[in-house]
């Protein structure tokens, strides 16, 4: 697992994050084949403050809390998984079969399903990267797509160096 863009993580949700990584993966590489796992369900819930100042999370209704858990419920059935990364990108290049792409924003943290699963897309082949921003991920398909790049240094430049 690689991790790019770390040093100048996206400032914002993650949502945006990835809304602004498809329009630039449509526009800048249209032919490149690639999809977005919608996994990211979650209960709805309004976080309240007390006059003390502490939070705590309620549920809007029981009705809508069990709306939630059985929507939760059909798409587990239908195959949702957790930790499955956020876009896959269905291009074989450069000796992998393609790229799984975790997007992260500032103060993100992989859970140890993601980190799970990008280890096991990582033993089929395929190129498990953290990404933090959508400059990097451009830089890192601009080499990845070019046959005639030198993608394993060009990784290498835009790899997050741990302190």
């Amino acid at each position: 697992m690689i991790e790019i863009g770390k040093d100048k993580p996206y400032q914002g949700y993650e949502k945006n994050f990835q809304k602004a990584l498809v329009y630039l993966i449509r526009f800048k590489y249209p032919r490149l084949e690639f999809f977005a796992v919608p996994n990211g369900f979650r209960v709805t819930f309004q976080r309240k403050t007390t006059r003390t100042g502490s939070t705590f999370d309620s549920y809007i209704s029981q009705k809508e809390k069990e709306a939630n858990l059985k929507q939760a419920k059909e798409l587990k059935a239908q195959g949702m998984k957790g930790g499955v990364s956020d876009l896959q990108i269905k291009e074989a290049r450069h000796g992998y079969n393609g790229i799984d792409l975790e997007l992260k924003v500032k103060g993100g943290r992989l859970s140890d399903d993601q980190k799970n699963y990008l280890a096991s897309v990582e033993k089929r082949g395929y190129l498990p990267i953290v990404a933090y921003n959508v400059e990097s991920v451009d830089r890192l398909l601009k080499s990845y797509l070019n046959p005639e790049s030198d993608f394993k240094t060009d990784l290498q430049n835009l790899a997050h160096k741990k302190k």
